[in-house]
């Protein structure tokens, strides 16, 4: 079968209200159209792409620490220092590895990160000593640091800007279903206390390798390579994605300019300091569930058993407000949405002196927390392009969040009532409102902006392909996602 006639990319206007690509589109030599895409052959190629690339990112499953501060005699303090050391490595190698993303090649960068982080795991297990954990721990930074930006940048660069937030909040989320099974596991283990049963979060990393070595073999450099896509299939997806963003190249080369134009952009500085902030409240939360759950007054048993349903919710709440996101292709008003959620849990918590009141503020912690993280995050990729300002603007926002989590981890040692915390995590919240719609305030803004230049070029399609790359999302014809 011939390849479906290419239109020229970006010859109308934009549709500035995002209403665009529809599956209205003509029928031509018995193939759907939209425009100049075959969207039959680029159907079939997403479902493909799903299966292969979505597998991958499964590899943070299950992750497992219950046990850890017993088993290893460590204080409070001691464990916050475990935690937070962590996050040291994990900075300073997110930035270079995300240059080198393009160079080494997915295929070879991702699965090696993974199977390395895998092992770190695995010989964490056999740690004796909190000096050895600390040791550890500042190995798993190191080889954990670069894959999470290093994903997200990969998924960024297979799917069309309205397709992406599904796919982060499945790969993000995983982390919230593993800690419910986690749970779980834990609670399984408690009950086998003397019969051989093994701490569990000696038990981590074995599916971490499996799901690397196995990645060798499946996961594609990118389209072109995809091997289980029909040449017909490549071409349509590759156009879908051309057309999503105006650009029909992304071969831009590295430039310190381009670094430091994409670090001092104000969208990009928005969602920083909007990452800082969720990173703080996301990692407090993730570490620190059990710890609130304890102070209820649940025994050990049922502190993991009863960590499970907010995780769990997460998990749920966020594949859905992704799949809506999406589909109606907004971020900032999810994000903010869901922010007055968390806020609401928060003041659940600080508030009442209830057992029940509180355990349900958990619910709605965990459950604003999972929806804002990849709308925040797919929000960041859809804003920045083209491929090096968007690994530019990744990896920082994650370095952003990254030390949030190292002041998350020095939290929630003013147990029983966490009223200190709790009244940080509150006028976090706040903060975080007001930056998201900042935020969406400025992306509209610049939408209004760039619509006034494309006028005043009699709406026509800029094709000079060097000021695309040049600009980047800067450019007239990219319309900013709100």
């Amino acid at each position: 079968m011939d390849k479906p006639t290419v239109a020229n990319v970006g010859a109308e206007e934009p549709d500035f209200s995002g209403k665009n690509h529809r599956d209205s589109s003509p029928s031509v030599n018995g193939a759907l159209l939209e425009g100049s895409v075959d969207l039959a052959a680029a159907r079939r190629a997403r479902v493909k792409i799903d299966l292969v690339v979505l597998t991958t990112t499964l590899s943070d499953f299950l992750n497992l620490i219950t046990g850890l501060l017993k088993d290893l005699k460590m204080s409070p303090s001691q464990f916050s220092i475990v935690l937070s050391i962590f996050f040291i490595p994990y900075l300073l190698v997110e930035m270079f590895s995300n240059f080198l993303f393009k160079r080494i090649g997915a295929r070879i960068f991702i699965p090696t990160l993974v199977v390395a982080w895998g092992l770190v795991e695995t010989f964490q297990g056999f740690v004796t000593s909190y000096h050895g954990l600390i040791v550890s721990r500042l190995f798993l930074g190191l080889t954990e640091g670069p894959l999470i930006p290093a994903l997200i940048l990969y998924l960024s660069e297979f799917y069309t800007r309205h397709e992406l937030q599904k796919r982060i909040a499945m790969f993000l989320s995983a982390t919230s279903l593993g800690s419910a099974f986690s749970g779980l596991l834990a609670y399984a283990i408690v009950h086998l206390d003397g019969k051989g049963g093994k701490p569990s979060w000696r038990c981590e990393g074995i599916f971490t390798i499996v799901f690397g070595v196995a990645s060798y073999f499946w996961l594609p450099r990118d389209i072109p390579s995809a091997t289980l896509m029909t040449e017909e299939e490549k071409f349509a997806y590759t156009r879908t994605i051309q057309e999503d963003t105006v650009f029909n190249t992304v071969d831009d080369i590295f430039q310190l300019s381009s670094v430091w134009s994409t670090l001092t952009a104000p969208h990009v500085l928005f969602l920083s300091t909007a990452g800082f902030i969720i990173g703080y409240l996301f990692f407090g939360i993730a570490y620190f569930l059990p710890t609130v759950v304890g102070s209820l007054g649940y025994s050990p048993a049922k502190t993991q058993l009863y960590g499970v349903p907010p995780f769990a919710c997460g998990f749920i709440s966020s594949i859905t407000a992704a799949y809506f996101s999406d589909k109606y292709r907004c971020r900032g008003k999810i994000a903010i949405s869901s922010s007055f959620i968390t806020l609401a849990g928060f003041i659940m918590m600080y508030q009442s002196t209830n057992v029940h009141v509180r355990y349900g503020s958990l619910f709605a912690q965990a459950i604003g927390l999972y929806i804002t993280v990849p709308c925040t995050v797919t929000w960041i990729s859809n804003n920045v392009y083209p491929h090096y300002r968007r690994a530019t603007a990744l990896s920082f926002a994650n370095i952003c969040s990254s030390s949030g989590g190292i002041l998350g981890s020095w939290m929630y040692h003013d147990a029983p009532r966490f009223h200190k915390t709790t009244k940080l995590n509150i006028s976090c919240t706040v903060v975080l409102i007001v930056d998201v719609c900042l935020t969406l305030c400025y992306f509209h803004y610049k939408n209004l902006q760039k619509a006034k230049v494309r006028r005043l070029h009699g709406n026509g399609a800029d094709d000079d392909i060097e000021e695309k790359l040049r600009l980047g999302d800067r450019h007239r014809d990219f319309i900013y996602t709100l």
